[in-house]
Parts: structure tokens; C-alpha cells; sequence
């Protein structure tokens, strides 16, 4: 996840830089729209991680609800 986080931040910071260092018109500037596309893509593919992670942190926290009665009993048995 940090490093997901870094990747992003790099790609902000690569675009804003290439706004400000543009004296021609933005839409004519191709490396700058592959910038933001790749950033987009990227973007999307976090937020589909960050997504499965959370379903998946859901379905092992369910799992583990089972296990509760079973590891008080046997708490009690030492």
C-alpha cells in the first residue's frame, strides 16, 4: 500500500511539474497526457486493490467470529 502510495505521488508531482514548465498549450503536450493517463490507470488499479482488500479483511473477520466461543472455552480449560 506505501508503495502504491509513493507511485501516485511521484505521478502528481511529475505532472505538476510538467504543467508549470509548459510554455505550449497542455492538450498539445503528448508526454503530459501519457503522464496523466498512466496516473488514472494506476489510480484505478489502488482503488480495485484497496477494494478487494477490504472485502477481503471483511470475509476473515467473519471467519474469525466462529472461533470466539471456541477460544474462550478453551481459555477456560487452562
Amino acid at each position: 500500500m506505501a508503495q502504491d502510495l509513493k507511485s501516485l505521488r511521484d505521478y502528481e508531482d511529475r505532472t505538476l511539474e510538467m504543467l508549470t514548465a509548459s510554455e505550449q498549450h497542455i492538450l498539445d503536450r503528448h508526454d503530459l497526457i501519457e503522464n496523466l493517463t498512466r496516473s488514472k490507470i494506476t489510480s484505478d488499479e489502488i482503488a480495485n486493490r484497496y477494494r478487494e482488500n477490504e472485502f477481503n479483511e471483511r470475509q476473515i473477520n467473519l471467519a474469525r467470529l466462529c472461533y470466539v466461543s471456541l477460544a474462550r472455552r478453551g481459555s477456560l480449560l487452562y
